[in-house]
């Protein structure tokens, strides 16, 4: 007879848990790797540039004089102060023109944090062509940050047509660069089979590790792993650990699925309470489901 997790579909069972609503076909086996031509040299694994120099609030004078002098990683510092309104009065304008300064002077977080402007039109307008050149600049320097946020464009067709392989191979980029989001977003790839292998074994590895690199998000989608034993064996008591770490991180989602554990007594004794308080924490916090959930609660309480 057909587990309930096959006659479901694992889209409906991660779904349900709410990290995620994408669809996913069946599991299939994972595929061997490619044959390689003996003695072929291993492509080299990136590095990723030197750290952008930064201004602490108190020393703005002397950033912002040295940004004049011609220092464009301290022109980047000085607009990252200007956006965050520290140490000056917080301006957009002023940010975008330090920021493309950086950003022309080849310091490639300036590139991002350009992007970043032109995805919240912050100081300029939202712009998905910007956001691909100055991504593409900073993912060329290897910047980790820019190729997942590339990436993303890729993967949602934003500014650009729809390219999930692409997409796939600029997460990996970014995870191998260090950064933990990368990491998530390739695994999420791996999970539902978009532009890359299917292969759940591969997508809780790469969850795994950028949880350990404290990315609330994979936290989140590790604990539901867990929790369904999808691509990693079942284990409730470290779901619970997971997701706590990713609730105290402020992911809605995970706080959710913490509160289900407790009102399901899923590896503890049953708790309302205690999924109330949690599913009401979601809900604050934006999560639709949680709030379906505390409705439900509340009115079984």
């Amino acid at each position: 007879m057909k587990t309930m997790a096959t006659r479901l579909g694992p889209a409906v069972l991660i779904a349900a848990w709410g990290c995620s609503s994408a669809p996913v076909a069946p599991p299939t086996e994972p595929t061997p790797p490619a044959a390689t031509t003996p003695g072929a040299a291993a492509a080299p694994t990136p590095e990723p540039p030197q750290p952008a120099p930064t201004c602490a609030p108190a020393d703005f004078a002397a950033c912002k004089a040295k940004c004049d002098e011609g220092d464009a990683g301290m022109c980047n510092a000085v607009g990252v102060l200007y956006r965050d309104g520290e140490g000056v009065e917080a301006s957009d304008v002023e940010a975008v023109a330090l920021f493309e300064q950086a950003c022309n002077g080849k310091v490639a977080e300036g590139c991002v944090n350009l992007g970043g402007m032109h995805a919240e039109a912050r100081g300029v307008g939202k712009d998905y062509m910007a956001m691909e050149r100055l991504y593409t600049q900073a993912c060329d320097a290897d910047h980790p940050v820019g190729c997942e946020r590339l990436g993303e464009l890729c993967r949602d067709g934003k500014g650009m047509a729809k390219d999930q392989p692409r997409a796939a191979k600029l997460f990996r980029k970014s995870c191998d660069l260090g950064e933990p989001r990368g990491c998530t977003k390739l695994g999420s790839l791996h999970d539902y089979g978009h532009g890359v292998e299917e292969n759940q074994a591969q997508a809780a590895k790469l969850y795994r590790q950028a949880c350990d690199a404290d990315e609330p998000r994979a936290c989140c989608f590790l604990g539901t792993a867990l929790l369904r034993g999808r691509g990693i064996k079942q284990d409730y008591a470290e779901a619970k650990q997971v997701l706590e770490k990713s609730c105290a991180a402020e992911d809605k989602a995970a706080c959710s699925n913490l509160g289900r554990m407790y009102r399901d007594g899923l590896g503890m004794d049953k708790d309302p309470a205690k999924a109330i308080e949690l599913f009401q924490t979601g809900c604050d916090r934006g999560h639709k489901k949680a709030c379906e959930w505390l409705q439900e609660a509340q009115q079984g309480s």
